[in-house]
């Protein structure tokens, strides 16, 4: 009896030590527990209104350390604003910021749709897409290869003349479909009957290589009153040193009572020379002058189309733009095509412009952005001719 007695003494010792090492176990457990959870913060994501968390992205990060800010989810058409404290709220913080943690955050996705712009070819293909958020972008320029012309843009699809906007106006809506206006070769015509003119006894085209281009366009159908006085690559020294003389000898030769126009085509070699907008209306004026005493109507062409990125693709650079030759056409119109410079501004690049026109370098399919198909020349020549009949 002894023996079961010590026996069973035992046993309730051993189960007392055990049930209080379990209370102090359970004890020394809360309390290292309650230390961990309280040393860390939870970030939580949600959407603008917190209907759904982004529980991908949500941080646990102890107490005091700095994080960066998660980026925003977002869909096609959409742009991030930030993270608002509140839902709905103003934005915090950009995504991606820098952040000190000392507390549970709840973080709400602030982003709107995005201002895009989209462009298409012709038949309604999309082509691009571009970002107008602020109001400031502008139509781009392109070279739509096979020797086809781009000429602008319009909200109107399959046109290929009459473009609403030019390559550099500015985009002007933040949404919206714009469509390429391409003239084709096989639109590009001779006139089917060639104008004449029957004010002026003798007509002067002087000019470079576009002049020349036309004078080999007109081959032996050039009228026997028309002289194209040209050189290539050349512009104003080469009229002051050499084709001024030859102007004004041919026109002291003809009878000084008839009528005579002159037709000047100068400028496209000239376009990025520093100090020609300067020299041109002087000599200009005195060309005039001296041609005064002959009966010669002077005019001036304007400079015609170029297509830079077509003279970039054939040139690896771009040596003209778009935006030169607006500017030099702005001067002759503004500053030489004056009752005090002489000369009577002959508009023909709004016209090629708005109805199309070819480059094809001699038609050799040599695109180069810079000279004209024979057709265009053609229809260059006509133009001419029918101004000079107004």
């Amino acid at each position: 009896m002894k023996v079961n007695s010590d026996f069973g003494r035992r046993k309730g010792i051993c189960g007392l030590l055990l049930l209080l090492f379990a209370i102090l176990l359970i004890g020394d457990v809360h309390p290292v527990s309650a230390a961990s959870d309280s040393s860390y913060c939870y970030v939580r994501y949600y959407t603008r209104n917190g209907g759904r968390e982004y529980k991908e992205l949500r941080q646990k990060v102890r107490k005091g350390r700095t994080i960066t800010l998660r980026t925003i989810p977002t869909e096609t058409g959409q742009i991030s604003l930030g993270w608002a404290k509140t839902k709905g709220g103003k934005v915090w913080r950009k995504q991606s910021s820098r952040v000190k943690i000392t507390r549970n955050l709840n973080l709400y996705a602030i982003k709107k749709n995005r201002s895009v712009v989209v462009l298409c070819r012709e038949d309604g293909r999309a082509y691009r897409t571009v970002s107008n958020e602020k109001g400031t972008a502008v139509f781009p320029l392109l070279d739509v290869g096979n020797g086809d012309m781009f000429l602008g843009w319009s909200k109107t699809k399959n046109r290929s003349s009459n473009p609403e906007y030019y390559a550099g106006d500015r985009i002007p809506s933040k949404t919206g479909t714009y469509y390429m206006v391409v003239f084709r070769q096989s639109q590009d015509q001779a006139p089917a009957v060639r104008a004449t003119q029957n004010k002026f006894k003798r007509v002067y085209f002087v000019g470079d290589s576009r002049t020349y281009g036309m004078g080999v366009a007109l081959g032996r159908a050039k009228p026997s009153d028309t002289v194209l006085i040209c050189k290539r690559g050349e512009g104003l020294k080469w009229l002051q040193s050499t084709g001024f003389k030859q102007l004004y000898a041919d026109v002291r030769k003809q009878p000084k009572d008839i009528k005579k126009a002159v037709i000047v085509n100068m400028g496209a070699n000239d376009l990025w020379k520093n100090g020609m907008y300067s020299s041109y209306p002087e000599y200009m004026k005195k060309m005039a002058a001296k041609l005064k005493p002959y009966n010669c109507k002077m005019y001036y062409m304007s400079v015609n189309p170029v297509n830079s990125a077509m003279i970039k693709n054939y040139l690896g650079r771009v040596s003209r733009t778009e935006k030169q030759v607006r500017d030099f056409n702005r001067m002759i119109r503004t500053v030489i095509c004056t009752r005090k410079g002489g000369y009577t501004y002959m508009d023909i690049c709004s016209g090629l412009q708005k109805n199309g026109w070819i480059s094809s370098k001699n038609n050799t399919g040599t695109y180069d952005g810079v000279h004209y198909s024979n057709e265009t020349y053609l229809r260059i020549y006509d133009s001419c001719m029918e101004f000079l009949n107004k």
